[in-house]
């Protein structure tokens, strides 16, 4: 698969991830990528492609919300966890939960169609 088929998938992901997440739980998206990696036979780094698709997701997701709705929530929880008080950690942890979650679950997705 050449890169931009590549993003065209990512693109597709992250707005299906969205659309999910807007109306069902969080973990909505990742089962949502499993059944696409299965439906769209992806065969061509289906772990990577759920990654990044995962991590944007959520790294987009977590900073908006933090600038529409502002809290102080961000900064109290850097502080509680050892990131020495500094949000844009926060933000790396989100990206990296959400991009192993995508990830996993487009892999499982992927897999279940090969033989």
């Amino acid at each position: 698969m050449k890169s931009s088929g590549i993003i065209l998938v990512i693109l597709i992901y992250i707005s299906v991830g969205a659309l999910l997440s807007l109306y069902f739980s969080w973990y909505a998206f990742a089962i949502a990528f499993g059944v696409l990696a299965y439906l769209m036979n992806l065969q061509t780094k289906p772990f990577l492609i759920g990654f990044l698709s995962g991590a944007i997701l959520w790294l987009i997701g977590s900073i908006w919300i933090s600038q529409t709705h502002p809290s102080s929530l961000p900064q109290k929880m850097s502080s509680v966890l050892p990131l020495g008080g500094n949000v844009w950690l926060i933000y790396l942890v989100t990206l990296l939960i959400g991009g192993l979650v995508g990830g996993f679950w487009t892999l499982a997705g992927s897999k279940l169609r090969r033989k």
